[in-house]
């Protein structure tokens, strides 16, 4: 997602809420490329907007598309899983100054990317950081997502 899709997203819905910081909430959910946030009118009904640019989106597509965020009991997020939870890569501001790691070792996704481009080997990476070859495709496969 680019940094002009965050500040728009941002800039909306700090506006829509009147609270300086709107995303700590689970109303948000992003498929990668946009932000997306719930909204419930007056009949309590639910709809899915993309707050970027302020246009209702059909939820029964987006909505399969959206990456996983994790939530504490009281609905504040502590952790994004932007290859999905089944996947190691994760965002956690309590680990690695919330930059992307792989989550069960810690070892940051743009070393690994950055050293398997070095080493063009993802057999030889993972013997290096002792972490298994999948872990170490799933950081190459999202820094690459992020340079697209």
């Amino acid at each position: 997602m680019s940094w002009k899709t965050l500040r728009k997203a941002h800039t909306h819905a700090r506006e829509l809420f009147r609270h300086d910081h709107p995303f700590c909430t689970n109303r948000f959910g992003t498929d990668g490329r946009t932000i997306f946030m719930e909204i419930h009118d007056e009949e309590n009904q639910t709809s899915l907007w993309d707050i970027a640019e302020v246009q209702r989106v059909f939820d029964r597509i987006i909505t399969p598309f959206l990456k996983n965020l994790e939530f504490e009991r009281d609905q504040t997020p502590v952790r994004w899983w932007p290859l999905g939870q089944n996947r190691g890569v994760a965002l956690d501001p309590k680990r690695n100054f919330g930059h992307p790691i792989v989550f069960e070792t810690g070892v940051p996704t743009l070393v690994l990317a950055r050293s398997v481009v070095a080493n063009e080997s993802i057999q030889e990476v993972a013997r290096w950081f002792e972490i298994s070859p999948r872990a170490v495709k799933e950081a190459v496969e999202f820094e690459q997502q992020l340079a697209a």
